[in-house]
């Protein structure tokens, strides 16, 4: 008999916004008294849409208290929160999957986002819905769309588990001790969890480790049926959604909002879905000259750009499906079975071509280039050479390069953004390349295809040199796999036969030998990440419509900001951010004898993102008179243009720190353009003595309308500091 906890502090939070799992706001708070009732009737939230949840710990629900009773119920936004709300397993499993990577770095009871990902916050919320309905503490969820299908055994298996121990004589119990044993993730981060909701949490980020004997303790206390028959290989959460249009999907994007887009090439439609997985497209956007589209991306406006196999063009698409182009308004620049569409930071289209080899046109594979108003900067013909050849796969590097996997002959290309080849005319070769049909550049600077009939994937360097052995890299699941992409922590994710296969930045493999499954999978084909670290699958299915569908494997990924025009990145403005941390660009240096030690060029330096959007970026200075130092910076684009593009309405805030802080600097950060001549525009000042280390720089009211160039201007003022190490780091941007 389920016995609920007396004496558990009930706390109501608002989540924290200085960072993923910073510390929330207490709002109100209470204790519950027999049969686990409680109350909170006054509490005020700041602003009044802000995401709150609750927290319940301690307490007693036998004989003793149990301090490791710690059990969370997500609400929501704070203006809209149900009148009756169950805290228990079930909506502790729902909310901890769903908000997984809004809860690290961990602090029992801390939910939280930077303020550039509030929007990935809020719909992972979302989510929890879907997976768990609060007012009963039941699974689904009771805003699961209609015909989605929930993992309900898996939920409440996972919620046996936690009962075990909340339900047992207490902290130190076999089963509390059990649970707490197993969800121990691996060295190096084996802290073992002391309550529920830490242990709860390790499973959901380390789902393949000990899966069989966390589910053994599941038949201890199986209060919430029904339940898996036998052991899982792992514990990942995934949702399974139709309609919407849905018909053999065969792409997938996220835009800025985390909406689902797909194209169907079967009935020539796309279909959007909602965060939650509302389908919000009827049967299909139709019309704009949709013709067998292949494969979608979003740019800065919100528009979708659609590429069209059966006759050759592109669509424009508003964000709510509206054709922006008339039929073949958008074609030539060498428009031949058009295939793999991506959008860069100016906004140009450009389209892998695949050529005779898909359609016996004649026409040689090739890459085209359009305007964001649809003119063409492609020849003909396209761009041409560098080894392409039935080319499927299309990825930006985070200096606009264009990588091409070309499955006709096992290599990939290399374009600049002039559309120059740059690989050879074989293109680059190894590395296990067989067939590669999709391609993806990580935010470590990694060139990574899938290979179907090698079971296998493939990675190289920028310089075209392979990293993986001549077989590619196996395991994990993969099973011809197909679409693949990259989370902001560098991790791929791959859309298989199964479901999907995870391999760290290093290529280590991180699912398990079947890969995450799906049981609702239907020949995947392609994969793509929201901004809350979501993973999302078009499957095709078997051609018919009830097997058409999109997966979504539940806070399993780091999320990114969507859409992105380059390498993913850090879920924070990917207009700044080009390969998931800042890499800063030396334009010139103005000091005696030029001493930077940061020569002109790309700054590699030694940073690693912190998750919060934020990095650290060592500038060198080895001069050691009072000489101002002057550094001209752009953000990563074109070599060419040594200017930062800056959406309208951002800012910049600068945190500056020096490792010798007795001495004295003076700092300015200039803003200045916009144009090819720009002049000084405005700047910020930082004094080492004083109490102003995050000096920002508003440019509201600096930047015209639509994109301009800017750029940054660093000027350092040492006072006979010999050896100076200066850091730029918190360099964040806000829409």
């Amino acid at each position: 008999m389920y016995k609920p906890a007396v004496g558990a502090t009930v706390k109501l939070f608002q989540v924290g916004t200085t960072g993923y799992g910073s510390a929330p706001t207490l709002l109100a708070q209470t204790v519950t008294g027999t049969g686990g009732s409680w109350n909170i009737a006054t509490f005020t939230c700041s602003p009044d849409g802000a995401e709150v949840y609750l927290v319940a710990s301690g307490g007693s629900t036998g004989l003793s208290a149990n301090p490791g009773i710690s059990l969370m119920s997500f609400l929501g936004p704070c203006n809209a929160l149900p009148r009756n709300v169950i805290i228990n397993e079930v909506t502790t499993v729902a909310s901890v999957w769903a908000l997984a990577q809004f809860m690290k770095p961990f602090s029992v009871g801390n939910v939280g986002s930077p303020s550039t990902n509030t929007l990935g916050l809020a719909n992972a919320a979302r989510t929890v819905a879907n997976l768990a309905t609060v007012a009963t503490g039941r699974a689904p969820g009771n805003l699961l769309p209609i015909g989605a299908t929930a993992p309900v055994a898996k939920i409440n298996t996972l919620a046996n588990i936690a009962a075990a121990c909340i339900q047992s004589l207490g902290v130190s119990s076999p089963e509390c001790q059990g649970l707490f044993t197993a969800a121990t993730p691996a060295a190096p981060n084996n802290v073992k969890p002391t309550d529920t909701l830490t242990a709860l949490l390790d499973i959901a980020s380390n789902p393949v480790h000990n899966a069989s004997a966390l589910f053994t303790l599941s038949s201890a206390n199986q209060q919430f049926t029904p339940v898996l028959a036998a052991a899982p290989t792992e514990w990942t959460l995934a949702v399974n959604f139709t309609g919407g249009g849905l018909d053999s999907p065969n792409s997938i994007a996220v835009d800025s909002l985390g909406n689902i887009w797909a194209t169907n090439p079967s009935s020539s439609t796309v279909s959007k879905f909602s965060p939650g997985g509302v389908a919000l497209s009827g049967a299909g956007f139709t019309g704009g000259g949709l013709s067998s589209p292949q494969s979608l991306a979003v740019d800065h406006t919100g528009h979708i750009w659609v590429a069209n196999a059966g006759n050759n063009s592109l669509t424009e698409l508003s964000a709510s499906g509206t054709p922006m182009t008339n039929p073949l308004q958008v074609i030539g620049g060498g428009l031949s079975f058009p295939q793999k569409l991506v959008i860069d930071t100016f906004d140009n289209i450009w389209i892998a071509n695949c050529g005779d080899a898909c359609n016996g046109s004649g026409k040689a594979a090739n890459l085209s280039k359009f305007t964001s108003a649809g003119a063409a900067l492609s020849p003909a013909n396209g761009f041409t050479g560098g080894g392409l050849n039935a080319s499927k796969g299309l990825a930006l590097d985070a200096l606009g390069n264009l990588w091409i996997a070309n499955e006709g002959t096992n290599s990939i290309s290399k374009f600049s953004t002039a559309g120059v080849a740059v690989s050879p005319v074989a293109g680059y070769t190894g590395g296990g390349l067989l067939r590669p049909v999709s391609i993806t550049v990580d935010a470590g600077a990694k060139v990574w295809m899938s290979n179907p009939p090698g079971d296998s994937i493939s990675s190289f360097n920028l310089s075209g040199v392979a990293l993986s052995s001549s077989t590619g890299t196996i395991g994990g699941g993969l099973s011809g796999p197909r679409g693949i992409a990259s989370d902001s922590a560098a991790n791929k994710w791959i859309a298989t036969n199964h479901g999907a296969a995870e391999f760290d930045a290093a290529g280590n493999v991180l699912s398990p030998s079947t890969g995450f499954a799906d049981s609702k999978s239907n020949s995947p084909q392609d994969i793509a990440i929201d901004n809350s670290g979501n993973v999302w699958i078009a499957n095709r299915g078997d051609g018919s419509l009830a097997n058409s569908t999109l997966s979504e494997f539940i806070g399993t990924a780091s999320p990114v900001m969507t859409p992105f025009f380059g390498p993913p990145g850090a879920a924070f403005d990917n207009m700044i951010n080009a390969n998931g941390y800042f890499s800063f660009i030396v334009v010139r240096t103005i000091s005696p004898g030029n001493n930077v030690s940061n020569p002109p060029g790309y700054l590699k330096p030694t940073a690693t993102a912190n998750g919060n959007g934020t990095v650290t970026v060592a500038v060198l200075d080895s001069h050691s008179d009072t000489t101002e130092e002057i550094i001209d910076y752009r953000l990563p684009g074109a070599l060419s243009n040594p200017y930062i593009s800056l959406a309208t309405n951002r800012f910049l805030q600068f945190h500056l720190t020096s490792i010798n802080p007795g001495h004295f600097y003076n700092a300015n950060i200039l803003f200045f353009g916009p144009g090819t001549n720009p002049t000084f525009l405005k700047e910020v000042v930082w004094l080492s003595n004083s109490t102003n280390l995050n000096p920002t720089l508003d440019v509201n009211t600096l930047a015209p309308s639509g994109a301009a160039q800017y750029f940054l201007r660093y000027r350092l003022f040492p006072f006979n500091v010999p050896g100076n190490v200066f850091t730029i780091d918190s360099i964040t941007t806000s829409p």
